[in-house]
């Protein structure tokens, strides 16, 4: 299932049109979806296309049996592609890979897109890290042996991983954190904490901007802990905006967890050179920040 949050941008938009974009699908497919009864709208099936959608309404997408196009529906927004690896900006509300919901995942869409492309009867894709279902952004497939090889420079911390956050409460200067964190169940959906004998997570963190009560920083992740973006802002008393799990209201609403995966740097897995890609960041967190430098 795909799930997304409306923004100011898109409220009275027609229901029909609002799937058309997001999912970056023709408005015939959109209608047929919603003719199908896999379109829910504030937890409610919606079978009108003309539906008018308003901000904050969750709008959810079930998965049908023959998706539209052959494949996985969804567009696929490739940042960059070679025969070893792609380069997507994954759209939030979507999960990566299974869980215990019976859902179409990203790997499902990105493998859709590649049968789509090459009209391949079956795509080898498999993602070489993970972003939270509520995390935008930047992300990396291996498409051949030799793709798959990075793997090992993800685990050995050998790739550059940058992230945009906005953070509830003003930051003063910029700063490192090197707190351990442990995985496990912590109870309220937490599956990580930071404690003594969990992994060394070191993350660092500079100011873009600073608003009234919030501040837009650029993550830098040393490590690739769980969660570690979330858990180690949320011990510095600045938690991301939208973080349901680890964080607090702080009197900004926001739909999801304000965390954008905006860049990574590695060697490319043949030709050893450093390349660097980077993801637009997606409209409803530049709406967000927007909002913040106006103060509304």
């Amino acid at each position: 299932m795909a799930r997304f949050i409306v923004t100011t941008r898109d409220t009275g938009k027609r229901l029909d049109l609002f799937l058309k974009e997001r999912l970056g699908i023709s408005r015939r497919d959109a209608k047929e979806l919603i003719d199908a009864g896999l379109v829910r709208v504030g937890g409610k099936k919606v079978f009108i296309a003309k539906w008018k959608v308003v901000e904050e309404d969750v709008v959810e997408v079930g998965a049908r049996k023959k998706a539209i196009g052959g494949g996985a529906y969804g567009h696929v927004d490739v940042i960059y592609s070679d025969r070893d690896m792609l380069v997507v900006n994954k759209p939030a509300g979507v999960a990566v890979q299974k869980g215990k919901r019976r859902e179409i995942t990203y790997v499902d869409m990105v493998r859709g897109y590649l049968k789509r492309r090459y009209r391949a009867r079956g795509s080898y894709a498999v993602p070489l890290h993970r972003l939270d279902r509520e995390t935008s952004g930047a992300m990396i497939f291996a498409l051949s042996k030799a793709g798959a090889g990075l793997a090992s420079k993800f685990k050995n911390h050998e790739v550059g991983r940058e992230y945009l956050a906005v953070v509830c409460g003003r930051v003063r200067e910029d700063g490192l954190i090197d707190a351990p964190i442990l995985k496990g169940d912590f109870g309220f959906g937490r599956k990580a904490g930071i404690r003594k004998e969990g992994e060394r997570a070191v993350t660092i963190y500079k100011v873009k901007e600073r608003y009234k009560n919030a501040t837009l920083l650029l993550l830098e992740l040393k490590t690739g802990r769980t969660h570690q973006a979330r858990v180690h802002m949320a011990s510095i008393g600045h938690p991301i905006v939208g973080d349901k799990i680890y964080g607090k209201e702080g009197g900004i609403s926001f739909g999801r967890c304000a965390l954008h995966s905006y860049a990574i740097s590695l060697k490319h897995p043949t030709t050893g050179e450093m390349v660097r890609f980077e993801a637009e960041l997606p409209g409803d967190m530049a709406e967000l920040i927007d909002s913040l430098r106006t103060g509304v």
